[in-house]
């Protein structure tokens, strides 16, 4: 029997931390939580780190044949 439980790819975990990071750079900005950070201010953020980055993590997830995080991922 085999005990190896897996937790996904490395690849879908870089994808999903992308996510949350352009999420909680649009959230930050929206919200005004930090005083003088707004919208505009996350918008190089979330373009660069983590569109690029999702866009990368979409490759890689087609790459390995799965298609369904490839796609999430890659659009």
């Amino acid at each position: 029997m085999d005990n190896d439980v897996s937790a996904g790819s490395t690849t879908s975990n870089l994808g999903h931390l992308a996510l949350g990071l352009t999420l909680l750079a649009f959230g930050i900005g929206a919200t005004g939580v930090i005083d003088g950070v707004t919208t505009a201010n996350a918008v190089p953020i979330a373009t660069f780190v983590g569109g690029i980055a999702l866009f990368i993590a979409g490759l890689f997830e087609f790459r390995a044949g799965n298609s369904f995080s490839g796609t999430a991922f890659g659009g």
